[in-house]
């Protein structure tokens, strides 16, 4: 071990900056969403305090959440060629 850190960065004790929260917001959810609907996200849980009906996050997490049935509906075919890539290279 090279060094021990007893607050790990992100905890009560240690927490990030609010510029490091967003950088890794984005980070995790551009590829999903797109830079768009990530941008619209994060403004609108920013000011969460601030909206009126808050079902004005409906749109944004619905296209979250068609982009995540999306993705979950490409892992079978997904895997399924690779293994057919992975016995071609064996023979």
């Amino acid at each position: 071990m090279s060094e021990w850190v007893r607050d790990v960065r992100g905890t009560a004790e240690n927490p990030m900056p609010r510029e490091e929260v967003v950088a890794k917001a984005r980070d995790l959810i551009a590829p999903v969403l797109g830079s768009a609907s990530c941008k619209s996200l994060i403004e609108k849980v920013s000011a969460l305090e601030t909206i009126k009906d808050i079902r004005e996050l409906r749109p944004v997490l619905q296209r979250a959440e068609r982009a995540h049935r999306f993705t979950e509906a490409m892992v079978g075919p997904c895997k399924a060629i690779a293994e057919n890539l992975s016995r071609g290279a064996k023979e």
